[in-house]
This record gives structure tokens, sequence and C-alpha cells, in this order.
């Protein structure tokens, strides 16, 4: 394969001045985290070599700005559809970036090679991450050196911090509450439970129904594949757990998005929502309010996750480390708020 004159130009540097091709990339295009020494060489050989065009000359003279990548990774579902969750979630760390000056871009993540291209090519300076990954990036980024902030994903790595919304408290509070309305009949509708939030909220879920004395038969413990971790996958697994004779009367799902799904369900085996069959979503997004009858949901503060990235990416511009001495397990728990609304109902 032909390298082009640039690669060419870049690899030349990296080998003369014995720095790796990342830094001389960042070097060159005025890029956040390069030591001005470091930063002088590079343009001094450059221009050496007549390498250099007169453009990243000026940019030197213009403050950096730091580049931030996400990379996105919802799961894939014949509709192609993505949880509003994520997508509001998203906006919301977007606008705080634009706010901090922040180079930002969203990265849909396809597969590990084309990601390892990616940070070769156009290496960011700090990474956000959204998503089902393979194991293997994080071990990646590590290498890199990058720091990173997961969002619902604890890696345990070094300069990687998580940010994760408290599931086992609030399926705790959900059964909790439901158990108060009298309900002793409770079903779990959740997505796939291979380590990442959904099995903590699955954990939590059959603790608590356990230490009430509720019953939670196994039929009504739902996973919902990858594919079908959607408002379709839900209303389908919820026409099921209400088709027998003996069935759950309240329902608690994973996200809003699968609650809505289920709502449709309900409602199409002509049940009342709320008074047949109470249910519980999780994330508070803005339409939940508007239901008829309005979601009881858990309110995750999206706002305040999306300053908390950017506060945390926006530590290396004072040279902070991006690791919360505070913080020494690397988590940064959110703990979620019930938000009591009309589809739970009492039937004591």
């Amino acid at each position: 394969m032909t390298q082009t004159k640039s690669n060419q130009g870049i690899r030349e540097l990296s080998a003369k001045l014995n720095l790796s091709i990342g830094t001389v990339s960042r070097a060159l295009n005025n890029r956040y985290g390069v030591n001005p020494k470091t930063r002088a060489r590079v343009l001094e050989e450059a221009r050496r070599i007549g390498y250099v065009p007169n453009a990243a000359a000026r940019r030197l003279k213009e403050h950096p700005v730091m580049q931030v990548c996400m990379f996105f990774a919802p799961y894939d579902n014949p509709g192609h559809e993505i949880n509003p969750y994520a997508t509001d979630l998203i906006d919301l760390i977007t606008e705080y970036a634009q706010k901090s000056n922040l180079n930002f871009q969203v990265q849909r993540f396809e597969d590990m090679q084309t990601t390892t291209a990616f940070l070769q090519e156009s290496p960011p300076d700090a990474v956000v991450t959204l998503g089902e990954f393979p194991e293997e990036l994080f071990p990646l980024l590590e290498q890199r050196n990058l720091p990173v902030v997961n969002i619902n994903r604890n890696t345990g790595l070094e300069n990687q911090l998580c940010i994760r919304a408290d599931g086992s408290q609030a399926y705790a509070l959900a059964v909790q509450y439901l158990a108060a309305l009298g309900h002793t009949k409770i079903a779990l509708v959740n997505g796939p439970q291979k380590g990442g939030h959904f099995q903590q909220y699955a954990q939590a879920f059959d603790d608590a129904v356990a230490e009430f004395c509720l019953t939670s038969l196994p039929q009504w413990k739902v996973e919902l594949a990858p594919d079908q971790t959607n408002a379709q996958g839900a209303q389908n697994a919820t026409r099921n757990l209400l088709g027998g004779d003996d069935r759950p009367t309240a329902i608690v799902y994973g996200s809003d998005w699968l609650a809505m799904g289920g709502i449709k369900a309900i409602r199409e085996m002509n049940l009342r929502v709320g008074e047949d069959v109470s249910v519980i979503g999780h994330d508070n997004l803005p339409m939940t309010e508007l239901l008829d009858p309005p979601l009881t949901t858990f309110d995750m503060y999206l706002e305040g996750q999306a300053r908390t990235v950017i506060n945390l990416i926006t530590r290396l511009s004072d040279n902070q480390p991006l690791i919360d001495p505070t913080q020494p397990s690397g988590v940064i728990n959110i703990t979620p708020n019930l938000v009591k609304r009309k589809s739970c109902c009492c039937i004591r």
C-alpha cells in the first residue's frame, strides 16, 4: 500500500525525533496535550525538511483546543432505533462540550479494526464511551495513555473513570415501593445481563424480592436479547407475561424505552396501566411525564451526568489528573430519585 505524503512526513518526523506518531500529529496540529518544548522541536524539524504548511505555524499562535471523542455503541436492532436516553445524554454532553470550548465528536463504534485505525490516524486527547463494547477496547485505550470516562462501565484500569447509576439502590427501592402498595406478584423486563448495568439491576431486583418474601416466578424475570432490547422487544415480552392465567400485577422495566413498549402491550390486551398493571421505568425521559398516565420512573439527572463528564475532561486543561483522589475506586455513582406518578396504584 502506497503511503500518502502526509503519512510519510509524520513517520519521518516520528523516527527522527524519537516521538510517537500521535505526538507528532498533535504537535503539527497544535492539539492539546503536547509539551511546548516538544511542539517547538517538531515544528522546527518539520520546517527543516520542508513538511509543515504555513497554516500549522499560524495555528501555533492560537490556544490549543482539546479534542474529545465519544465512542458510541448502541444495541443493534432490526429497526435501527436508539434508546432515547442515549440520544438525550449525547445531546447534553455535546452542548456542555461546546460551552467549554472543546472539540467534541461522536464516533459510532463499528469494530476493533476500524477503531484502532481511527486512534492511529486521528488520536483524540480524551475519550468518552457509551454503550456495549468488546473487552479489548479498554486496554487499548489504556495502552495509548488516553484519559477515559466510561458511562455505566467500570473497567478498573488506570486513568479510566466510570460514571454509573446506582442500580442496586434504584431497583431495591422499586420493589420496596411496589410492596408498600400491596403488590406481591412483580415481574422484571430487563436488558442483557452480561456484566453491565442490566446485571446490576437484575441482582438488586432478586435481592429485594427475596427480602420482602414476594412472588416472582422464573418466567417473570425477562432478559431481552441485545437485538430485542428496545420498545418492540419489551412489548412482545410484556404480552407474554400477561397472557397466562397467573400474571404479575406490577412490572419493573430496565429503561423508560422498554416501559413504553410494555405500556403499549398492556393497552393492546385491554388492560389499564396504573389500575390493572402497575409500571415502573428508569431514566425519567421528558416524554414520560406526558404519558397517560404519567410514568413512575427514576430520575437519572441527565444534565448532571453531562456536566460531570465534561468537568472531568476539562480537568485536563488545568493539568489535573482525571482520577479524583477522593474516588479511589474509579467510580462515581449517581443516586437515582424515584419519581412517583400515576402508573402505579395501591391494591391493598
